[in-house]
C-alpha cells in the first residue's frame, strides 16, 4: 500500500471509525474500507470498467447485443451447446 493510501485509510479510521482490511470481498469484513484497483484505459488514460472497455464500443454494431439495465438473468436459453437468449426478470 503507498504511503497515501496508508494515510487515507488512517484518516478514515480517525474520523469514521472505519477499520481497513486487505482483501474486502472475502464476506466477513463488512463495514471496512480498502483500497481497490483501478482499471486504467491504456488509450484515454481514464478509469475503466468492463461494460465500458467492451460493451459500449460495439453496442452500434453488433445487432445481435441488447443491454438491459435493472435486469437479472435467470438463465441461459440453449439449442444443443449454442447459447441463442437468455430469460430474465426487470428489477
Amino acid at each position: 500500500m503507498s504511503h497515501q493510501a496508508e494515510e487515507f485509510s488512517a484518516a478514515v479510521k480517525l474520523v469514521h471509525g472505519v477499520d481497513s482490511v486487505v482483501d474486502l470481498q472475502d464476506f466477513k469484513s463488512a463495514n471496512k474500507s480498502s483500497m481497490w484497483a483501478k482499471w486504467i484505459d491504456p488509450e484515454t488514460g481514464r478509469r475503466s470498467d468492463a461494460v465500458h472497455g467492451y460493451v459500449h464500443p460495439i453496442l452500434d454494431t453488433q445487432t445481435n447485443l441488447h443491454l438491459l439495465v435493472q435486469s437479472k438473468v435467470i438463465r441461459v436459453l440453449f439449442e444443443g451447446t449454442t447459447a441463442i437468449g437468455v430469460e430474465y426478470v426487470k428489477k
